[in-house]
Parts: structure tokens; sequence; C-alpha cells
């Protein structure tokens, strides 16, 4: 679901699925054996189980770290904001931009940022936090994990609410520090050009997209007698999964590989 502002964004989590705890039993032709070692997660709103555990493992409910979100953006005094609140197989996905936030340039360079989480309740994944962006002129999604900050990445452990909330102010700090930064590689990207498609295939090749991906990827570049840059590649990318219809892990592991065109060295 999309929101607006923060008082939105507080409703949909409210309205966050609130998986509990429960015993594991194995049933043999004879009789049911108590699992001790282990314990099932289940959805409260669809009575399903969404994952078999260890003892070890802890419950992070979303509702409660998306809490944590909310109340250190409160306390930064940041009460624009939008977004998506997403759930999907086990797995919570909060995409959060921050409107007063944009990078410098016109239009077709203007980033607006802010962070993505994700947290799962299926064990195979930990608690993530990580920079995220959104192109003005088309909304397309960017991953900037290693471009804006480093990411937080916490295991279903003991209690992390308070973690998160001083992540999240963290990691604004380092967004809005790092911005330029963002706009200077933009800026090389857009620089850097390839000598024709052949050179764009390789590249998507060599960052592990198949052919027939690829093909499609690059039918969303304009054919022109000009060379086109790595910026137009990344936006191909980005534009391409950004409407994908995909698992949204798939989605993040796409984009995230498209980042690696902002890094990398010019061509």
């Amino acid at each position: 679901m999309k929101f607006e502002n923060l008082v939105q964004f507080e409703e949909e989590v409210k309205a966050l699925d609130k998986p509990f705890e429960a015993e594991v039993f194995a049933q043999t032709h004879e009789k049911v054996h108590e699992a001790h070692k282990f314990k099932a997660i289940m959805s409260k709103r669809y009575g399903q189980v969404l994952s078999i555990v260890s003892q070890r493992y802890s419950i992070v409910q979303s509702q409660d770290v998306l809490n944590s979100v909310i109340s250190a953006l409160s306390k930064l005094g940041i009460h624009e904001v939008s977004g998506s609140l997403i759930e999907q197989k086990g797995r919570t996905y909060a995409r959060i931009l921050l409107p007063q936030y944009i990078t410098e340039g016109d239009n077709d360079r203007a980033i607006q940022v802010g962070f993505l989480l994700v947290n799962s309740y299926d064990a195979t994944k930990s608690l993530t936090l990580k920079a995220y962006a959104g192109r003005l002129v088309c909304t397309n999604g960017m991953i900037l994990g290693e471009t804006l900050g480093g990411s937080m990445i916490r295991k279903h452990v003991g209690n992390i609410n308070y973690e998160v909330e001083e992540a999240v102010k963290s990691l604004i700090a380092q967004i809005v520090e790092r911005s330029p930064y963002l706009t200077t590689l933009i800026q090389k990207a857009i620089e850097s050009t390839y000598e024709d498609f052949e050179a764009m295939e390789l590249e998507l090749k060599e960052l592990g997209f198949a052919k027939n991906l690829s093909e499609k990827i690059l039918s969303r570049i304009e054919y022109s007698s000009s060379k086109h840059s790595k910026w137009d590649l990344y936006n191909a990318i980005t534009n391409f999964y950004s409407r994908k219809k995909i698992s949204e892990s798939g989605r993040i592991k796409n984009l995230e590989r498209a980042e690696q065109l902002l890094v990398a060295p010019a061509l």
C-alpha cells in the first residue's frame, strides 16, 4: 500500500500482520512428539505457518520496527514522507522517501532520497536497512546502499527496536551528507559512454543479467546515432525492474545489481 504522509504511514503500519510463536510437534505412526528445539512462526491474519525456526530465534515484529522508524522521523522533525509498504511471503518491505531531501540537478537527474527497510518472519533474511531513492522524473526505484552509506543488517536475536531508531537517524544523516557525492556519480555516469548496443549487452552480462532480460532492458533505451551512457543503461535497468511483475526480493536484488554501474570506474 502507498502512503503520502507520516499519518498515512502510521495507519498502514497499524494494519500489518502480527505473527506469533507456536509449539511444533512431529507425528509418527505411534505417537506425537514435541520438537523442543524448534518453534513455528504463525501468521495471525491468515492462520498459516510462515516458518519453522530454532528456539533461539526471536520474532522481530515489523509493526514494532516501523514504529521505531516513525519515532526516529518524528524526533528529527520529519513529517513529510511518501512511499509504500508491502507484505509478501513472510516479509515486510517499507520504502520511505523524504521529499525534503532532493539532490541538485535538472529534472532528469533530480533524485528524492530515503531508505528501504526489509524484515522477515521466515528466518531467511536479517532485518535490513539501507539507502533508497526514486527519480522524480519517472519514479524509478534506486537501491543506494553503497552509494549513500552502509547498511544495517541485524539478526533476529534480542530486542533491536532501539537500534533501529538510532540506525535510521544515522542513515538519514549519512544520506544528507553524501547526497552531493551521488550527484557527482550521476554526472560521471552521464559522461561515461558505450560504443554501441553490443557494449551495453556485454555490460549487462557482466552484471549477471540473462540474454533475454538484457534484450528487454535495452528495449527501454531509444536508439539514436549518438552514443549512450551508463546513466542511460542504469535508468533502463531501474525502469524495467521498478515496473516488472516480480517478487520484491527479486526486484531489490536487481536494483542492487544496477547500483554497480554508478560505483564502477568510468569507461
